[in-house]
């Protein structure tokens, strides 16, 4: 009787993947060399998974999802332009004498939409930065400087945390429906997961998917 209102609450979980996915890639102070954009700039999956230590509020934090969104549909459309401008050069390389001007000009092409990509990942940074205060901006940071020192786990090892239960949670319920025992009561606790999630409340997800593992412990 659960079974598939459970199963379309739990594919809400890709939200959250995605969202973290999302940020990594839209954060370009992603470098392996250090410069000032890394050292002074915050992913924004940092902000979303230390939002109550940084003091993030609804309003900051909701703005922020909705640009990572828009930055999401943006980048989509940049990199599939990006993946036929590449394509379009490599078909003038593999001829056996290279139209240089061609191959060249086409190269223009491509770095252009690279460009494009890398000053909307980089507008995005800016534009979260000057959201916060400076009191934030100095929490954000203390909290970059413990992730680096492995005082505090990065929000990557946090999602996957978040991940492991949810995948508990779906044996669990695998296991009661195996026992013919009805799954709705953990469903109905997994109501609440979607909405947190959309939010960017990653705590409170986590914590209901907590009470969740916790229900289904119980005989």
């Amino acid at each position: 009787m659960g079974e598939l209102p459970y199963k379309r609450r739990m594919k809400i979980f890709s939200f959250s993947c995605a969202l973290v996915l999302l940020c990594a890639t839209a954060d370009p102070s992603r470098s392996q060399s250090a410069d000032p954009l890394a050292e002074n700039a915050f992913p924004p999956e940092l902000l979303l998974f230390y939002q109550s230590e940084i003091g993030l509020s609804d309003d900051v934090r909701n703005d922020l999802i909705k640009d990572v969104q828009k930055l999401s549909q943006k980048i989509s459309d940049l990199d599939g332009t990006r993946k036929k401008e590449a394509d379009a050069l490599s078909d003038l390389l593999k001829a056996d004498n290279v139209n240089e001007q061609a191959a060249l000009a086409q190269l223009d092409n491509l770095l252009d939409r690279e460009r494009e990509i890398k000053r909307s990942q980089l507008s995005l940074v800016i534009g979260i930065k000057n959201k916060l205060t400076p009191e934030q901006q100095a929490q954000a940071l203390d909290i970059k400087k413990k992730i680096s020192g492995g005082q505090l786990p990065s929000p990557q090892e946090l999602q996957r945390k978040l991940q492991d239960k949810v995948e508990k949670v779906q044996q669990g319920v695998q296991e009661w429906q195996n026992d013919n025992r009805d799954p709705s009561p953990i469903a109905e606790i997994m109501q609440e997961f979607e909405p947190a999630i959309k939010e960017g409340k990653y705590k409170d997800a986590e914590a209901i998917v907590d009470r969740a593992l916790k229900r289904l412990g119980e005989k």
